[in-house]
């Protein structure tokens, strides 16, 4: 079993050239259980390599009743909304964030990792690299509806 695993992993370096790097190296010296195992520790060292480089970033727009206008002041909205009795404006700004689509995606595949049957080291590291993703909503899949998308961080279970 541990031979096909080693060929898996072998398959993956020549696929991506990227696990002959220098901390991927000692991943083909390491025996995993399953191929499941690998592909987590593979993720989980590109995903702390990116993390050291930092997470993506994008500006997201946001729209909200402010008191100190900021940016661009929505005054059709603000007349509408009546937000303008309360001594407030509706505002529309950009904001920096990791609120990202990388980000979101690599934070529900772990979270969805961290639900499968995988060995204590490796759920400790997922649980790690998701506490760098709390800024990242998390997409929950299910069967019926199909992807839906959950607003604000969650912490994930398990």
């Amino acid at each position: 079993m541990i031979h096909r695993i080693q060929n898996i992993y072998y398959m993956l370096a020549y696929a991506f050239q990227v696990l002959h790097e220098k901390g991927y190296r000692d991943v083909a010296s390491e025996e995993f259980e399953n191929g499941l195992e690998l592909l987590v520790d593979i993720l989980c060292r590109g995903v702390s390599i990116q993390i050291k480089c930092g997470l993506t970033r994008q500006y997201l727009t946001q729209e909200e009743a402010l008191s100190t206008p900021q940016r661009k002041i929505e005054v059709n909205d603000s007349i509408r909304s009546l937000t303008i009795r309360k001594k407030q404006l509706i505002c529309t700004y950009d904001e920096f964030s990791v609120d990202a689509y990388p980000n979101r995606i690599i934070k529900t595949a772990l979270s969805v990792l961290l639900q499968s049957n995988l060995s204590r080291p490796r759920k400790r590291e997922l649980r790690r690299l998701l506490i760098f993703l709390t800024g990242s909503p998390l997409w929950i899949f299910t069967p019926s509806t199909g992807m839906s998308h959950m607003t604000g961080t969650t912490r994930p279970t398990a």
